[in-house]
This record gives structure tokens, sequence and C-alpha cells, in this order.
């Protein structure tokens, strides 16, 4: 059960982290994740930001 609740909460920080980047940018997609402590968030962010940056 542990595991499935996991990908749930992986798949809500990817959600999440895609829309922060969407509508406020980078940098206050990751200030909005530093001031609300949302670690996992901001890793989905990084993650993101990492993939894009690596295919143009």
């Amino acid at each position: 059960m542990a595991a499935q609740h996991k990908h749930v909460t992986m798949q809500y920080a990817d959600t999440l982290a895609a829309e922060l980047l969407r509508h406020l940018g980078y940098e206050a997609a990751q200030r909005t994740c530093c001031e609300n402590h949302w670690d996992g968030v901001l890793e989905a962010l990084k993650r993101q930001s990492a993939h894009k940056t690596a295919s143009r």
C-alpha cells in the first residue's frame, strides 16, 4: 500500500510542478516550493526543468 501512496504522491508532485512552471516560470515556482516546504514538488520541478533543457 505504501508503494501505491508514493506513486500517487509523485504523480501529484509532477502535475503540480508542471502547473507551477506553466503559470509562474521556473524562478517563481522554485521560490513557491521553498516557501511552502514542498520538497517533493521542488524535486519534480528540477527534474522537469532539466528534461526541458536537455530536449532543446
